[in-house]
C-alpha cells in the first residue's frame, strides 16, 4: 500500500529519484480525511522506501550513493505512548458496553495479554476453551515464536457464550481498527486506563 502510493508520485525510473525528492515526499503523506499522518506512519513509509531502494541497488537499478543518501534521511521522532493499566472494574465496564462480536477479542486481549496485531490474526481454532489455552502460532506472534497462553476462569466466562469452532476472532479489518474500537468502548465505559 505504501509503495503503491510512492509509485503514484514517482512514475518513471528509480534511478531518477533523488534523496531531496524522497525527503519532501516523506513530509507530505496525508490521511484520507486530508489530515497529516503521524510520525509513526512517516517512519513506516520511510522504512519501506529504504527497503525498495536497497532492493533496487541489489538489482543495479540505482547506484549505491543514491541509496546511501536516501537511507541517511533523518527519521521522524515517534511519540512513545505511556501504557495504561485497567483495573478489573474498568475491564468489566468495557466488556459490558462492547458489541458482542468484539467482546471475544477484547476479553482475550484483556485477560490473556495478546497484542492487537496478534488478536487480529487469531482464529477460533487457536482458542482451546476446553483445554483453557490460546495457541499463538509463530506466524501470529510479534516475537515469531509459538506460545501457549492460559485462559483464566474470568476470561472463559466472557468467552463461553461467544465461542465458535472457526473463523477470525476479530471482526475488525486490521489491528489498528481493533485498537480504535477498544478505545471507543473504553471511552463509552468512562475508563481511562
Amino acid at each position: 500500500m505504501r509503495l503503491n502510493r510512492f509509485a503514484e508520485t514517482f512514475q518513471g525510473l528509480a534511478s531518477a529519484v533523488t534523496a531531496h525528492q524522497v525527503r519532501e515526499y516523506l513530509q507530505g503523506p496525508k490521511r484520507k480525511n486530508g489530515k497529516a499522518v503521524s510520525n509513526r506512519t512517516r517512519r513506516n513509509f520511510q522504512t519501506v522506501i529504504n527497503s525498495l531502494f536497497h532492493f533496487a541497488r541489489m538489482r543495479w537499478y540505482v547506484v549505491r550513493d543514491v541509496v546511501d543518501e536516501i537511507c541517511e534521511i533523518g527519521s521522524p521522532k515517534v511519540q512513545v505512548a505511556e501504557i495504561g493499566v485497567f483495573t478489573p472494574e474498568q475491564i468489566k465496564s468495557i466488556l459490558a458496553v462492547s458489541r458482542s462480536e468484539l467482546l471475544p477479542a477484547f476479553a482475550i486481549g484483556a485477560f490473556c495479554g495478546l497484542r492487537t496485531a496478534e488478536l487480529q490474526r487469531l482464529d477460533w481454532q487457536d482458542v482451546k476453551l476446553e483445554q483453557r489455552v490460546v495457541i499463538v502460532g509463530a506466524k501470529k506472534a510479534k516475537t515469531a515464536s509459538r506460545r501457549v497462553v492460559p485462559i483464566s476462569d474470568n476470561c472463559a466466562r466472557w468467552l463461553g457464550p461467544h465461542w465458535k469452532k472457526e473463523g477470525s476472532v476479530s471482526p475488525a479489518p486490521h489491528d489498528n481498527a481493533l485498537g480504535d474500537r477498544f478505545e471507543r468502548a473504553a471511552s463509552r465505559a468512562g475508563s481511562n486506563g
